[in-house]
């Protein structure tokens, strides 16, 4: 019965280490049409990589800039443009996301 103790023990520590290890980590979630983006011209979308680029398809097409661990989408042709007037989220707003309904885009730091 010790044994069983120990090792719960040793599992809740493990879990909480884990935890902690995590905690304070953010990370970019694009989704275009419901679908989770994770590559931009075949380089994988890093908060804390700088970059610049395009997400397009028939409806039309968002750039996204990344820069300083900020996210902002600088140019679309959608007809509103309500996505590039949501300005720049970073990970001090999570919860917050810039989205272009007319091409179904979304992105956010969670």
């Amino acid at each position: 019965m010790k044994n069983f103790i120990a090792i719960l023990i040793l599992l809740a520590i493990g879990l909480c280490g884990l935890y902690l290890a995590n905690a304070g980590k953010s990370k970019l979630v694009i989704t275009k049409n419901g679908e989770i983006i994770s590559y931009a011209n075949g380089v994988e979308i890093n908060l804390d990589v700088n970059n610049e680029f395009v997400i397009s398809d028939d409806s039309g097409y968002n750039k996204i800039k990344i820069e300083d661990s900020k996210v902002q989408v600088v140019e679309a042709d959608c007809p509103d443009k309500v996505c590039v007037d949501c300005g720049i989220i970073s990970r001090d707003s999570l919860n917050k996301v810039i989205a272009c309904v007319p091409h179904r885009l979304i992105v956010e730091i969670r």
